[in-house]
């Protein structure tokens, strides 16, 4: 396995490994990825954008976001136009997409901006400190609340969830058919570096998951499963209490994700 750049991590990663033996592959992804001071997504660098690692559509165009301004107004008719209309971004990254829909529903569908409250939810400090530069001028409209919280709420809300690009960013479970039955991938140490280890399963879940998607694994081949993606969906489900759900990605439908083809998975 490759080792991380960030050696404050790696202890981190060492350290917590050492005290199990072994970890999920998820877990290890997850700490790689969100821990509070060294994961990835809570760098202080840029990591989105032109100086960055990767862009977004927002960051390319604002069509974008104009686009879904008039479709999250069309579901404020449809619900039948309650004040207010609570529209919750989880994952907002740097906040373009949330200025995109708030400028374009300003200009072009104001009844709908004036019903509108948009809850922004983002777990990096780093990310929603650019958020509140870019929507200054926004404020009386916009409120910061940590994901965490924003869908572990009691309130329940009319409106819509949104998230562009972040499910595909959870943490994923991988999984191994191997000698006739199903096994998980493990992270452990092995002369001081990070090495891969089969195991039971974790949970049940990941085997339920590949019944779900009917999705039998051939001998020898990989997986992942991201059972974060169904538990994320559940509560922003139970968070309203009518509405819609609009989330945004990038994969393949299960037929082709799980096919034998992608012996090694993704």
């Amino acid at each position: 396995m490759s080792e991380p750049e960030n050696k404050e991590l790696r202890e981190i990663l060492v350290a917590r490994i050492q005290s199990q033996e072994r970890i999920s592959f998820a877990e290890f992804m997850g700490l790689a990825l969100y821990h509070p001071v060294h994961g990835y997504y809570n760098s202080l660098r840029e990591i989105i954008g032109p100086e960055g690692d990767y862009f977004t559509s927002p960051g390319v165009h604002p069509v974008f976001g104009k686009l879904l301004a008039r479709q999250l107004s069309q579901m404020w008719e449809i619900l039948g136009r309650p004040s207010p209309f609570f529209l919750i971004e989880i994952g907002a990254g740097k906040g373009l997409l949330c200025s995109d829909i708030l400028s374009h529903s300003r200009d072009f569908f104001p009844e709908f901006f004036k019903s509108l409250r948009y809850l922004l939810g983002d777990q990096s400090p780093a990310m929603r400190e650019k958020q509140r530069a870019l929507l200054e001028g926004f404020h009386p409209w916009v409120e910061w609340l940590d994901s965490r919280d924003l869908l572990d709420a009691e309130e329940k809300y009319a409106g819509c969830v949104l998230s562009n690009e972040l499910i595909d960013s959870f943490p994923v479970h991988i999984i191994q058919q191997s000698e006739g039955r199903l096994q998980e991938v493990f992270v452990t140490l092995r002369d001081g570096s990070f090495a891969e280890t089969l195991g039971n399963p974790s949970s049940p879940a990941l085997a339920e998951y590949l019944r779900l998607y009917g999705a039998p694994l051939q001998e020898g081949q990989r997986a992942e499963v991201n059972l974060q993606a169904l538990t994320w969906l559940e509560k922003a489900n139970r968070a309203l209490e009518r509405g819609f759900i609009l989330t945004i990605d990038y994969g393949f439908e299960a037929e082709a994700l799980y096919a034998p083809s992608r012996r090694d998975g993704t």
